[in-house]
């Protein structure tokens, strides 16, 4: 995301595309998923969109960013300690942001031969 729609830079189509999509997309039935490791270098209005975070392991720099000012302090502190695998999730339907962890492949799992 922050390649066709970047916090800084010169107005493109791209970027009216991708935030005409996340502002009216939901109205529309239309879904955009989007990935970054910065969100703070996405567009404002990109980011302000957007329902549901996926968020790993970041530093503390980035967390200090406004985008992510919905977070407790307490979270964003061990956000910068989660181990691989391991996300916070975000989403209007829970009260609280949800630690959610992904499973090792059984063939990186101890005990197999």
């Amino acid at each position: 995301m922050n390649k066709y729609a970047p916090s800084l830079g010169k107005e493109s189509p791209i970027l009216e595309q991708v935030i005409d999509v996340s502002e009216r997309g939901r109205s529309l039935g239309v879904i955009l998923f989007g990935a970054e490791q910065f969100m703070s270098a996405v567009h404002e209005r990109a980011v302000g969109n957007c329902s549901t975070y996926l968020i790993g392991r970041s530093g503390a720099a980035e967390l200090s960013a406004v985008h992510y000012k919905f977070l407790d302090p307490a979270i964003r502190t061990s956000i910068t300690r989660l181990d691989k695998g391991q996300l916070i999730l975000s989403h209007p339907i829970f009260r609280q942001p949800v630690k959610i962890i992904f499973p090792r492949p059984v063939y990186l799992q101890e005990g197999n031969s």
